[in-house]
């Protein structure tokens, strides 16, 4: 019973992350991507602070004011970057590109935190293919898009790059601090940044609630119910089982974008995404364990 729980909470945070991606895309045809992400970062802010308070739990800044500043990379910098992008990249394909970040975070890991990987050319392997499948993926869009095109796919995954290099210095965090205050800590230093470096650059305007909602929605969604639905399901499944649930972002994303914004995929595409998707499995079969990958 506990494991159908575990798996019910891994892919309604799945569901949770598609469904954000596809209202993200919906609502940047109204507003612009700096604009979204402070309504979106705010918003989740809020409900942290609501919920932390509710728990009758604080925060200490001062005291943990390193980890909290990993909000820098996550949602910061990751989601502002991704953001931009997703403006020009299919949303579909935006969450192809999101999955690359496991493979990231094992390169980084062995910068960053000094591990040591066993098939060294099983990653070269990897990184190889997963780089053929993103060119074979972007291909079409480069040809026909162009510059604008391609500078959508250098944003998303310099979003997931900073994504990844989050997880990897949050790895130690996580287990020092608890859920609730790491994400309210972090979606704190999020909104202020947000505030100083962003608010300068964005063209406000007068916005119908719908959209107002969808956007405070895809927030909520992104950055604070799919992560501590994903985080309970690791009480009652083991991290690579409640992590291959994880591979469902895509496919929600992909039928969301279809049915909601009309978005397809050509065969080049499809193929792309095969390649990447099986790159993945593979980078997450072969070098996480604990066999290839010692600290």
């Amino acid at each position: 019973m506990k494991i159908f729980l575990g798996l019910f909470f891994s892919i309604l945070a799945a569901l949770f992350w598609g469904a954000a991606i596809v209202m993200s895309k919906l609502t940047l045809k109204e507003i612009d991507s700096n604009y979204l992400f402070m309504i979106q970062v705010s918003s989740s802010a809020i409900m942290a602070w609501i919920v932390l308070a509710l728990n009758r739990k604080k925060i200490k800044f001062a005291r943990n004011i390193k980890v909290y500043l990993l909000g820098v990379f996550e949602p910061f910098l990751a989601y502002v970057l991704s953001l931009h992008g997703l403006a020009y990249v299919n949303a579909g394909i935006s969450s192809i590109l999101f999955s690359s970040e496991s493979i990231m975070i094992v390169i980084l890991s062995t910068v960053i935190l000094k591990n040591q990987i066993t098939k060294i050319y099983a990653l070269y392997s990897i990184i190889f293919i997963s780089s053929i499948g993103i060119l074979i993926l972007a291909w079409d869009d480069i040809i026909i898009g162009g510059n604008q095109k391609l500078l959508g796919y250098f944003l998303v995954l310099a979003g997931v790059f900073f994504a990844a290099i989050y997880v990897t210095l949050s790895s130690k965090a996580v287990e020092e601090t608890s859920p609730i205050t790491l994400l309210t800590g972090q979606l704190t230093i999020a909104t202020v940044l947000s505030l100083l470096f962003l608010m300068p650059f964005i063209k406000f305007k007068l916005i119908n609630n719908y959209i107002l909602m969808m956007a405070v929605c895809s927030g909520l969604c992104q950055y604070y119910f799919a992560f501590l639905l994903y985080l309970n399901s690791l009480k009652y499944l083991k991290v690579h089982v409640a992590g291959m649930t994880l591979y469902l972002i895509p496919v929600f994303t992909i039928l969301g974008s279809y049915y909601f914004l009309g978005e397809g995929l050509t065969q080049l595409q499809i193929l792309g995404c095969f390649v990447v998707m099986c790159s993945v499995i593979v980078a997450n079969f072969t070098l996480e364990d604990k066999n290839s990958l010692t600290h």
